[in-house]
């Protein structure tokens, strides 16, 4: 569908037929956000105007996956008629996606014309009682990328992996590997030459108090709700320890905040500063991805026969001591490899990454938990702060690297590259349709519903006119045909592709009972459905069959043209013969 589609779509259902009077301040607004507009790329452009037609018609995932794949997307910018896609989910009552707009960073501020717009023409009272009670000066804590590095300080958190100190009048347990990338200071003395390589506790570049090493500390982990604006002695001590550790950042967003001049104002600028630390994050995430996680990859080659197994492979055979010390004295940090067998290179892939990030995985998660893992790997040595274990990094050993198959499949390095990217920034830029079914059940054996989600929209997305042509070109695009995607939809659980192929095969019932071969390969895959169901009685339905007559109702929505026989019942006719065929009553 094209963005001049969707937009012309959504014109009509949301202005007003007769001309609105708009007051100079807003025509100002307006036409600050067209030179916004213009210098946003094209991309940007095109994702704002999809995720404006999603939030109008609901459609969480999309809107969810779009604001997650474009990182230089600004979802408050207006469009041509002063709608943000907030307003538009408000306005249209989709209370789900007003939650996620919130939490990505939508700002509602009831001092604002686009604020009272947006709380006072919502649909619903729980919706407007959301916007209401919305403080817009909290950071998006439970957006997944910025909530799980904020996790990595929670003590309550068994998978931190701290491996190093610092040290003030409290201390504060930390990981190489976060601050380095965070922080070109950091990084410097935490190098393998630096003056801090060999040191697990360092003290505070200069006698600087508790609080502002706790700025510092949130700051880098992306959490902000710390920062002393309102404490003027604070905030000149802070301004020279951001000096000290050079977080130019920092101190310029602070400086911008405190330059507004009534709260109003602040507090805009404040929710801006808490958007661009977490955006730069993200960026700084994907730059240690790119040059040097990714680049830092071992790559041993294999030889096998034709007949080997590759569940009962073994991948840590073919890495070496030497190869582990490669990675200890690298500038990654990594604390564990993840090995991945790519039969297209013949290769075995290790990649060094930090358990810390990959436990976003549930899998890996449930893994690091586990009392088998613990056994395989010696226990690293370590110092004591109460309950918490500090890593002594520069005392491990290649046996302190544990070796683990990032998939049970051979899913190769391709598909591995993206799962990477999206457990370390939260999202991945394009996800190949050739690779979509592979990531797919990638996604699905390390349980990670979001890199599933965008999978499925990356599929739906793609085919949603439903039409006849897209229907065929399923093969062509991702290598399996719309009844194989059905298939991969039942074993990975993926509910939104089930419903949009069912959907498909509703609209294009016709033209499959037409061709022999796509009759055939219908009736084959209502068999399998119907043999989901275990002990299946005579009265049961089945459910590919009930999702195809829903979608042919819907389909043609009760047109008052028709005659005789209307195309529901004439679909529905269809149906009901492929059972009878088949020998099956539903």
């Amino acid at each position: 569908m094209s963005s001049d589609v969707i937009i012309d779509d959504y014109q009509g259902d949301i202005m007003h037929d007769e001309p609105v009077q708009i007051p100079m301040y807003v025509e100002s607004s307006r036409n600050a956000s067209a030179g916004a507009r213009e210098h946003h790329s094209a991309l940007a452009q095109s994702a704002y105007k999809d995720l404006c037609f999603s939030c109008r018609i609901g459609d969480y995932d999309t809107a969810e996956s779009i604001i997650t794949s474009t990182p230089d997307l600004d979802i408050n910018m207006v469009d041509e008629w002063n709608y943000t896609p907030l307003i538009l989910a408000s306005l249209c009552g989709h209370k789900n996606v007003v939650q996620m707009l919130l939490s990505r960073g939508a700002v509602c501020d009831r001092d604002t014309l686009q604020g009272a717009r947006c709380i006072y023409g919502a649909l619903n009272d729980e919706i407007r009682d959301i916007l209401i009670s919305f403080d817009i000066s909290k950071k998006d804590a439970v957006q997944p990328f910025a909530s799980h590095l904020i996790s990595l300080l929670n003590p309550l958190n068994e998978l931190r992996f701290n491996d190093i100190v610092l040290s003030s009048d409290t201390e504060y347990y930390l990981n190489r590997f976060v601050l380095a990338l965070r922080n070109g200071l950091f990084r410097k003395h935490l190098a393998k030459d630096g003056k801090w390589a060999t040191i697990t506790k360092i003290a505070a570049l200069k006698s600087f108090s508790s609080p502002i090493i706790k700025c510092i500390v949130d700051y880098i982990y992306v959490k902000t709700d710390t920062l002393p604006l309102n404490n003027s002695q604070i905030q000149k001590e802070l301004f020279e320890a951001c000096d000290e550790f050079q977080l130019d950042e920092l101190k310029s967003s602070m400086e911008t905040v405190l330059s507004e001049p009534d709260r109003r104002l602040q507090a805009k600028a404040r929710h801006q500063m808490e958007y661009n630390i977490v955006k730069t994050a993200q960026e700084d995430l994907e730059r240690f991805v790119d040059e040097v996680l990714l680049k830092s990859k071992l790559e041993v080659p294999f030889d096998v026969k034709s007949d080997t197994d590759f569940d009962e492979f073994e991948p840590s055979r073919f890495i070496t001591d030497d190869m582990k010390r490669q990675v200890l004295d690298s500038e990654s940090f990594a604390d564990i490899l993840l090995a991945v067998i790519d039969t297209d290179s013949m290769r075995v892939i290790f990649y060094p990454v930090h358990k810390a990030i990959v436990a976003r995985s549930e899998y890996f998660e449930t893994m690091f938990k586990s009392d088998l893992f613990a056994s395989t790997v010696p226990d690293p040595p370590t110092i004591a702060r109460g309950d918490t274990q500090i890593i002594k990094r520069h005392e491990l050993l290649p046996e302190h690297i544990p070796v683990v198959r990032m998939f049970m499949s051979t899913l190769g390095q391709e598909v591995a590259d993206i799962v990477i990217s999206h457990l370390y920034r939260d999202y991945v830029h394009s996800i190949p349709p050739e690779l979509t079914v592979d990531v797919l059940y990638a996604a699905d054996e390390l349980y990670l519903d979001r890199l599933k989600r965008m999978c499925a929209v990356n599929m739906t997305s793609r085919f949603a006119q439903f039409s006849w042509e897209e229907y065929v070109s399923c093969e062509s695009i991702y290598g399996v045909d719309i009844y194989d995607f059905m298939r991969i939809a039942w074993a990975t659980r993926c509910d939104r592709i089930e419903h949009h192929i069912s959907q498909m095969l509703a609209h294009n019932l016709g033209s499959i009972v037409s061709d022999e071969g796509e009759k055939e390969k219908l009736i084959e895959l209502i068999k399998e459905s119907a043999h989901r169901i275990k002990e299946r009685e005579d009265v049961d339905t089945i459910e590919l069959v009930d999702d195809i007559r829903y979608y042919i109702t819907k389909k043609y929505g009760g047109n008052p043209d028709w005659q005789v026989m209307d195309p529901v019942e004439r679909d529905n006719e269809i149906i009901d013969s492929l059972l009878t065929y088949i020998g099956l009553d539903a």
